[in-house]
């Protein structure tokens, strides 16, 4: 119990150390979202149901933009985590931070899809056993240039209450969803 406890220390320490640690109106270290030219894979996305069917959301724009939520059936997966290296500047720390995945959130417009919205908790790994560290981080993946490829992962949680990022080519499409 008590390994447990220090690796959820361990794990969580780094994202919120990372604004604790600046004084106050500083920003010198926040990672909001991390480009990969060929695309990311979105977690539990490969095996997936339909939880709900699609339906209007609201983004606060004149779009028309629906969400499908879906849920995976292949939870168990990985997510890149970077944080600012703490007394390190100019440092950034890279991790694969194991996860379950909880939900995903597909959001269209005239039917593309542009935005994936995953919600996964970080599990602890010890052997071939997995447990749930505590701590839960949300997601989200785009096509900021609408070629298909989800190369924007944003860490969605420095965007409270969520934000939809909503590419210029989206907005481009007609709302013809009816």
């Amino acid at each position: 119990m008590i390994r447990r406890l220090l690796v959820l220390i361990a794990i969580s320490s780094p994202l919120m150390a990372q604004a604790a640690s600046e004084p106050a109106g500083s920003h010198s270290c926040q990672i909001q979202e991390v480009f990969k030219a060929d695309g990311w894979d979105i977690p539990g996305l490969g095996s997936t149901a339909v939880k709900l069917e699609r339906g209007r959301f609201d983004a606060g724009t004149e779009d028309e933009i629906f969400v499908t939520m879906l849920e995976s059936k292949s939870p168990e997966a990985s997510i890149t985590t970077l944080s600012c290296s703490r007394g390190a500047a100019g440092r950034i720390t890279y991790r694969d931070q194991p996860v379950d995945v909880r939900e995903i959130w597909r959001f269209e417009k005239n039917g593309h899809a542009f935005a994936y919205k995953v919600t996964t908790t970080w599990m602890g790994v010890e052997g071939k056993s997995r447990y749930p560290l505590g701590t839960a981080m949300t997601l989200l993946f785009y096509d900021p240039d609408g070629t298909g490829r989800f190369s924007v992962m944003r860490y969605s949680d420095v965007d409270f209450p969520f934000k939809l990022i909503i590419p210029d080519w989206v907005k481009q499409l007609p709302n013809s969803n009816k």
